[in-house]
């Protein structure tokens, strides 16, 4: 079902329901340790992420992330992601662990694949 504000659901011609505050996302099938038995790039802050909620195109700016080579960690600030929902959306994972933040209940971890990181 549609949600969303005044405005918004006016231009789809739906009923308004209001901007809903509670979220809960079910966990995959997954434990996150299993995401972590590869080589891979934990994101952990972005000065600013954001997705066209039309094209499904996302980016954000790398703060900090951590390489993890299978051997050691290595500290990553600066460069960006981007990519796209609609072209990773089929391959992503999410964690059978769920955190909770604010109203948000999330999977703690989501898995992408086919996304390009710069520096």
């Amino acid at each position: 079902r549609y949600h969303g504000d005044n405005r918004h659901s006016q231009y789809l011609g739906v009923n308004p329901t209001g901007v809903i505050g509670n979220v809960s996302v079910k966990g995959g099938s997954q434990v996150f340790a299993q995401f972590k038995e590869d080589p891979y790039l934990e994101l952990r802050y972005f000065s600013d992420f954001q997705m066209d909620e039309w094209t499904g195109d996302f980016g954000g700016e790398i703060r900090l992330a951590i390489y993890h080579d299978g051997e050691s960690k290595t500290p990553v600030t600066g460069g960006s992601i981007v990519g796209n929902i609609k072209d990773v959306q089929s391959d992503m994972l999410l964690s059978k662990e769920l955190q909770q933040s604010g109203n948000y209940i999330c999977p703690r971890g989501i898995k992408l694949f086919g996304v390009t990181v710069v520096d």
